[in-house]
């Protein structure tokens, strides 16, 4: 069986740990391949979007107005309970503040690194995997013409925890999250 289900949330609040984000939720999800004996569904070409998203920022500033657009390359949903959702997408964000705040939240950055946080729009792709109350993100590989960011990335109701290389020309950081 195949079917589409779409989502429009104007406002939404969505906690990781300690941050807290608001913005509004689009999904389209793609459902191809049901196997109602497995309870999977195939959600490749399904895509994400969120917008306006406000959330508490590097060095404690407020931000505003930043987005993304996720597109699912791949992944795989069962829809049993627990929820498990694994895959591959690509995402393109208005910037980097967003994951650079995950990990600001632990390490203090060089101040070069600030200045790459709203440095224009970014593109990445990597593998997720939702389930057991955690989203874990490997293989991110985030970049736009000035710079590259490459992550790991655990969150959960309890713990963040992953690594993040950002580079820039010859400078580098390496931030860890344990």
């Amino acid at each position: 069986a195949n079917g589409r289900l779409g989502l429009r949330a104007p406002a939404v609040v969505v906690s990781m740990g300690d941050m807290r984000l608001q913005g509004a939720l689009q999904v389209d999800a793609a459902l191809r391949d049901a196997d109602f004996e497995d309870k999977t569904r195939d959600l490749a070409g399904s895509k994400v979007s969120l917008r306006n998203v406000r959330f508490d920022g590097p060095e404690g500033r407020t931000v505003s107005g930043w987005s993304m657009d996720a597109r699912v390359d791949r992944a795989r949903a069962k829809v049993a309970a627990p929820l498990r959702v694994q895959g591959a997408g690509h995402i393109a964000m208005s910037d980097l503040r967003l994951l650079l705040t995950i990990y600001s939240q632990i390490s203090d950055y060089p101040l070069w690194i600030l200045r790459l946080a709203d440095a224009g729009k970014v593109t990445a792709k990597g593998r997720f995997d939702l389930g057991d109350g955690q989203l874990r993100l490997t293989g991110v590989h985030a970049q736009n013409e000035r710079f590259e960011v490459d992550a790991r990335l655990q969150l959960g109701e309890q713990a963040r925890r992953g690594a993040l290389l950002a580079s820039w020309g010859p400078l580098a950081v390496a931030v860890e999250l344990d």
